[in-house]
């Protein structure tokens, strides 16, 4: 086993990654798009090793990182959590998205992600609505009822201030 193991943040996965689970898209090998299928949001790097025992699923987990397959969902600190104003971006680490296209896209597929994730099917309404969006402005409109759904779920609630401004930095 490999000793020298490094964490990875808490990730979910991009819109590559989206597309390499729901179209068998990008080659990857079996291995590889298994892990990939069971990043969620919730589940650490210690997690996903002890479902996929072996010496694998390190270098899959950074490949997948390093290829924009998966993105971490940052844990930011704030003042109050809440109390989100469009005119000013949270701080955000990490790659920066090209272009607004690329933001849209980020932004969507959080949205999307986050709401799966916590809401499961009953939030299938919401998440069309939200893959509906053809700009940040749309997606802004959407910011207050995505806190609120995410917050019906407990584990959603607890973990809003750190996925907010993640969310906020994509559509401010």
């Amino acid at each position: 086993m490999n000793d020298a193991v490094v964490s990875i943040p808490l990730c979910v996965k991009t819109p590559k990654g989206i597309e390499a689970v729901e179209q068998r898209m990008h080659g990857l090998p079996a291995r590889v798009r298994q892990v990939l299928i069971m990043v969620d949001g919730k589940r650490d790097t210690d997690d996903l090793v002890n479902l996929f025992p072996g010496d694998g699923t390190q270098s899959s987990l950074e490949h997948l990182l390093n290829e924009g397959f998966i993105t971490p969902l940052e844990k930011e600190q704030t003042k109050s959590g809440f109390g989100f104003s469009f005119g000013k971006s949270a701080p955000s680490e990490g790659p920066k998205p090209k272009d607004d296209n690329e933001r849209l896209e980020l932004a969507r597929n959080f949205m999307v992600n986050t709401t799966r994730t916590f809401i499961g099917f009953t939030g299938d309404a919401f998440i069309a609505e939200i893959e509906a969006c053809q700009s940040i402005g749309e997606l802004q409109g959407l910011f207050d009822t995505w806190r609120e759904t995410i917050r019906q779920n407990p584990e959603g609630s607890s973990r809003m201030s750190e996925m907010e401004p993640r969310l906020a930095a994509l559509i401010s």
